[in-house]
């Protein structure tokens, strides 16, 4: 090896290095990379969660560096999303995935005893009758959005219905 080759490598070694240390500092929170990514904060943890099933996806949580443990689909009207969750995850974690993707806004309030229901999702809220009713696997849930734990493979579909 040449003492031109050997500088040249170490130019390019450093060029490397100094973007790098550039593009850490313009990120915020998160930097993904297509094999691992790693967050640092929990709306970084929700921005990570829907990503491709194929990809290996690490998050950094309070509880420490864990994988995610599977996916589930959350229905919003006409558009199915894919949302990666962790174990012990619930409705309202897997939707807060959504809001830090700018996918999806909602509001709601928590209730004693009960959990966190939903007042308004996209803009539209719960009036004239009509409530936002959530079904788990097809069956509509009797818990707040924020009790019901999810497991990997889970269908949440949310429906904008009549009161029963």
């Amino acid at each position: 090896m040449t003492i031109k080759e050997i500088v040249l490598g170490v130019i390019v070694a450093m060029t490397l290095l100094v973007g790098l240390m550039y593009v850490q500092q313009q990120t915020p929170a998160s930097v993904a990379i297509p094999e691992q990514s790693v967050a640092t904060d929990s709306a970084a943890t929700s921005t990570l969660r829907e990503l491709v099933a194929s990809e290996s996806i690490i998050l950094d949580t309070h509880e420490g560096v864990r994988a995610i443990d599977g996916y589930v689909s959350l229905v919003i009207g006409t558009t199915t999303h894919k949302v990666g969750i962790l174990t012990g995850d619930t409705v309202i974690d897997a939707m807060q995935g959504l809001v830090s993707d700018r996918k999806l806004m909602f509001t709601g309030r928590s209730f004693p005893g009960l959990g966190y229901f939903i007042d308004s999702i996209n803009g539209v809220p719960n009036a004239g009758g009509k409530y936002w009713v959530f079904y788990v696997n097809g069956a509509s849930s009797t818990e707040g959005a924020s009790w019901v734990v999810l497991s990997p493979g889970d269908v949440v579909e949310w429906r904008f219905r009549n009161k029963e």
